[in-house]
């Protein structure tokens, strides 16, 4: 229920993005909208990392539905226009996520180095506390 929720929220995104109410969910997927749909992902998101992060695996995800729905319908020319938008996807996929990767690294950098900080801490304790008593 969630991911359609989603879907739905970046589909009106997407219109209002693209300026144009009549798009439908289908044509998010095609290349020629992907500058519409990077900006709906971010008016979406709004500086959510986990929010794009999860729109991003929501679009791979509907790329591979949509793609199969076309190939049960002999829409061979539909499949293949899904899967270059889904190259296209994953080729800008690390653009797209560019700022919320920095802040990751940064955050995660910075807990990295308190945890060593605090082990490093603790060592040293435990290693004074043996020579004292030794």
């Amino acid at each position: 229920m969630t991911s359609m929720r989603r879907l739905g929220n970046l589909l009106l995104k997407f219109r209002e993005a693209a300026d144009d109410d009549s798009l439908s969910g289908e044509e998010m997927l095609r290349r020629k909208f992907f500058p519409q749909l990077h900006t709906a992902i971010d008016l979406l998101c709004n500086e959510n990392a986990s929010l794009k992060v999860a729109i991003g695996y929501l679009i791979k995800t509907a790329c591979d539905v949509m793609k199969g729905v076309y190939l049960i319908e002999n829409n061979d020319l539909l499949a293949k226009e899904v899967e270059d938008f889904k190259s296209v996807l994953d080729l800008f996929w690390g653009r797209i996520l560019h700022q919320q990767w920095k802040l990751w690294n940064s955050v995660a950098k910075r807990d990295y180095e308190n945890r060593q900080d605090y082990l490093l801490n603790m060592m040293w304790r435990v290693f004074v506390s043996i020579c004292v008593h030794v």
